[in-house]
C-alpha cells in the first residue's frame, strides 16, 4: 500500500502537492522511460515554475515531461515550456501566462507532472540503482532568484490583533511552503542592485496601508544599535551599526532612524513601512510594540517540498555481470 505524503498548513491550506507512493521499485526490461509520479495530486494558485531535480543521476540521465498544447486557436502554442539541465539534473518547466485555472485540481499543471518521465543514461545498471525526484513549486509573485543562487518565495501575514515582533516569529517559523519552513524575511548581502530589488520585492507583498515585521533586532545595548539578522539562515549576521550599513550588507532605514525608541531599553526591532515616501524604508519597534503582520520568507533551506524514490531493478543486471 502507497504512504501519502501531503504537504499543507492552515494558512496556505489551498496551496498542496501530494505524492501518492514516494518509494517504489521498477524493473527496466529494456524499457526506455519510467512514469515518475502518475498519480500525482497539485493544487496551487497561480503557478509560474516548477522545478523537478534529478538525485543521484548519471551522465546521460534525463527528466522530460510531455507537452500540453493549447485547444484555443491563435493563442500561445503552447501552455509550457521546459528546459532540462544535463550539468544539474534539474528539469525547469514554466508557464508563460500563468492563471490560477491551471492550478486548480485536476488542471493542466497537475495533467503535466502526471506525464513527468525518467529517461535513464543506460538500462545496463547493477541491482536496486536509486534516482531521487525533487519537486519545487514557485508561484507567479511569489518568488525570485536570490543572489544566493536559490529561489526564495515571500508573503505578507496578517495579524488579528496586532502583534508583536516575537509573537509573529513563532508563527512564521511554524508556517510550511510546499515542506519548507518560514521564518521572518530577511535583506542579505550580495550586489547593491540585487539586495535593493530584494528589499522592493518584498515590499509588494503588502497592500499599501499596512506594515510588517522583518527578522531584524539589534542588541538592546543603548549608544550601540548594532543590527542583525535574527531569523533564518542568516540568524546572528550584522547588516549595520545603526541606519550605516556594513560593507556588502544593506540597510534601508527611514531618515532618522533607528533612534532607540525609548519606551524600552530591551532589544528593538525591525518595521517595514508600506505607504507614502517611506514605503520599503525601516524603522525601530521596541519588543512591546505591535504590528497588523509580519513579512514571510522561505528559502536557503534543505529540504525539498517532496521526493520520489525510485529503486531500479534490472533483471538483467546478473546477465551482464556473468558475461551472457
Amino acid at each position: 500500500m502507497g504512504l501519502s505524503l501531503s504537504i499543507s498548513t492552515p494558512v496556505f491550506a489551498e496551496r498542496t502537492l501530494t505524492i501518492s507512493n514516494p518509494v517504489r521499485s521498477v524493473s527496466l526490461l529494456g524499457g526506455t522511460s519510467i512514469l515518475v509520479e502518475p498519480g500525482l495530486i497539485l493544487i496551487g494558485e497561480t503557478i509560474q515554475t516548477i522545478r523537478c531535480k534529478l538525485g543521484g543521476f548519471k551522465s546521460g540521465d534525463r527528466l522530460a515531461v510531455t507537452p500540453i498544447y493549447s485547444a484555443t486557436p491563435g493563442s500561445d502554442s503552447s501552455l509550457f515550456s521546459q528546459a532540462y539541465d544535463s550539468t544539474s539534473g534539474i528539469l525547469t518547466i514554466t508557464d508563460p501566462n500563468p492563471i490560477s485555472a491551471r492550478g486548480v485540481s485536476g488542471g493542466a499543471w497537475q495533467t503535466l507532472l502526471r506525464t513527468l518521465s525518467f529517461y535513464p543514461a543506460t538500462v545496463k545498471m547493477s541491482q536496486n540503482t536509486r534516482r531521487t525526484v525533487e519537486y519545487e513549486v514557485l508561484e507567479q509573485n511569489k518568488y525570485y532568484l536570490h543572489p544566493d543562487g536559490t529561489y526564495h518565495f515571500y508573503s505578507y501575514i496578517t495579524m488579528s490583533p496586532a502583534n508583536t515582533w516575537a509573537v509573529a516569529n513563532a508563527n512564521a517559523s511554524s508556517q510550511k511552503w510546499y515542506g519548507k519552513s518560514g521564518y521572518l524575511a530577511t535583506v542579505t548581502s550580495g550586489s547593491g542592485t540585487n539586495v535593493a530589488y530584494e528589499n522592493g520585492f518584498i515590499l509588494s507583498q503588502v497592500s499599501a496601508g499596512l506594515s510588517g515585521w522583518l527578522g531584524g533586532a539589534d542588541n538592546g545595548v543603548a549608544g550601540n544599535d548594532t543590527w542583525s539578522w535574527n531569523t533564518g539562515p542568516e540568524t546572528g549576521s550584522q547588516f549595520s551599526t545603526g541606519a550605516v550599513a556594513l560593507s556588502g550588507k544593506y540597510a534601508n532605514f527611514a531618515s532618522g532612524e533607528p533612534n532607540h525608541d525609548a519606551t524600552s531599553p530591551q532589544s528593538n526591532y525591525l518595521q517595514m513601512y508600506s505607504s507614502g515616501s517611506t514605503a520599503g524604508q525601516w524603522n525601530d519597534l521596541s519588543n512591546t510594540a505591535t504590528l497588523p503582520g509580519y513579512f514571510i520568507e522561505w528559502g536557503g533551506l534543505p529540504e525539498p517540498a517532496a521526493t520520489v524514490t525510485i529503486k531500479i531493478q534490472n533483471h538483467n543486471a546478473i546477465k551482464h555481470a556473468a558475461g551472457f
